[in-house]
This record gives structure tokens, C-alpha cells and sequence, in this order.
């Protein structure tokens, strides 16, 4: 072998083991962490496959998973992360043979009977896990409607009320992202007025009082 075919060898072989590196070798730190409403940027996206995943954070890091609907319902998914509550992505295929194109994507929810608190996992205007009531508010500009507290669909955002977050993520219509946030323990006098199967303001004062956080985004991908 001439020396230029050597040299030209030795290139595309350090070329190669750079990007090996910078796939199935990418640490958390590495990573975008912020996943789109619209399902078009970012390491999760309406494209996606199981493979991709594989790929980006590791086989070891993906896994079957039963994912929780409500009302003791599950679906066969994946998981990513699946050891790891407070980084766990559920993921449901809308071909769910090929394992491929998200249909919908669950950050945070009950796992085990547990709430994560927080995740690395966020999306637009920096909305995650642990964001309050008031936050929201604030970003919103304006207050906003969620189901009461209590039941299976409790602290659902049913409705932005058309502040900023509904062009974002959606109306009752056409839901992008769901919003789901929940109480602690140290209002339950206020948390009894706003339970129940009904929608309340995020400015109603046992709301206000409560502020609770959110526990779970819900992404719904569409193909179109």
C-alpha cells in the first residue's frame, strides 16, 4: 500500500471511531434534553424509531415497556431509561411493529406507584417537572382551566383560555402537549374544593394556595 492510500486509510478510520463516539458513546451531559411540541427538532421526534434511540443513548438504555394510561390500562411500548425514574421517557409507536414514528410520549406519570419529582427531560419556554401553577401562569400571561383533583384525570390542563401556552401546545381541538400537575399533602382543606370532575381556574384561591406542580407532560406526535 503507497503512503497516500496509508494516510488517506488512517483519516477515514479516525473519522470513523469519532462519530461511533459521537452516537452510541454520548453521555447525559451530550444530550438535548428539550423535547418539541411539534415533534420536528431535538433527539425525539415524530420520525423517530427504536433504532434511533439505540443509537443515541445506548442499547443498554432502551427497553419493552408496559406504559400506564389511566385506569389500570397499559400499552405496550419502549422505554427509555428505563432504571433511571427521574429521566424515563415512555414511548407508544404509532407502528408499533417497526417501532417506529412516536405516537405518543410520556415524561413523568406514576411508575411503580411513584411520582418523578423532577427530570432532565423539558420542553419550550423551559416547561418540566417540578414547574408550579404560578409558573405557568406567568407564562401563560394569563390564567388557565384544569380538571379537578381526585381522580384519574386530576390536575389535567383542559384548557389555556388563549395565553401564550395554546399556541404552543394546543387547544382542546388539537392537542400537542399535556399538562398534568399535582398537590402535595399540606393544603388538604384546599385541595377539597377544587376536586372532582370539573374544570377550576388556575386563579381560583385554593389553586393559588395549593400551587401545584407538574407531574407529567404527555407529547402526541402527528405525521402530517
Amino acid at each position: 500500500m503507497k503512503p497516500l492510500q496509508i494516510a488517506n486509510y488512517c483519516f477515514l478510520a479516525v473519522v470513523f471511531v469519532v462519530l461511533q463516539i459521537q452516537t452510541a458513546g454520548q453521555t447525559k451531559s451530550d444530550l438535548s434534553w428539550t423535547i418539541d411540541p411539534e415533534g420536528i427538532s431535538g433527539q425525539i421526534t415524530k420520525t423517530t424509531t427504536e433504532a434511533d434511540l439505540k443509537r443515541i443513548f445506548g442499547e443498554q438504555n432502551v427497553q419493552d415497556h408496559e406504559v400506564y394510561l389511566g385506569e389500570s390500562n397499559f400499552e405496550k411500548g419502549t422505554a427509555l431509561y428505563p432504571g433511571d425514574p427521574q429521566n424515563l421517557i415512555a414511548i407508544l409507536w404509532k407502528d408499533d411493529q417497526g417501532k417506529r414514528f412516536p405516537k405518543e410520549v410520556f415524561v413523568g406519570g406514576i411508575e411503580n406507584g411513584n411520582y418523578a419529582a423532577r427530570s432532565l427531560w423539558q420542553t419550550t419556554y423551559g416547561i418540566g417537572l417540578g414547574m408550579s401553577l404560578k409558573s405557568l401562569e406567568k407564562i401563560n400571561r394569563r390564567p388557565f382551566r384544569l380538571a379537578g383533583f381526585g381522580w384519574d384525570d386530576e390536575g389535567t390542563v383542559h384548557s389555556w383560555s388563549g395565553g401564550i401556552l395554546e399556541k404552543a401546545f394546543g387547544s382542546k381541538s388539537g392537542r400537542k402537549v399535556f399538562i398534568r400537575l399535582n398537590p402535595d399533602n399540606s393544603h388538604l382543606a384546599e385541595v377539597r374544593q377544587v376536586s372532582g370532575d370539573a374544570d377550576f381556574s388556575s386563579g381560583h384561591p385554593a389553586m393559588q394556595t395549593i400551587n401545584p406542580q407538574i407531574f407529567q407532560m404527555i407529547f402526541v406526535f402527528s405525521r402530517n
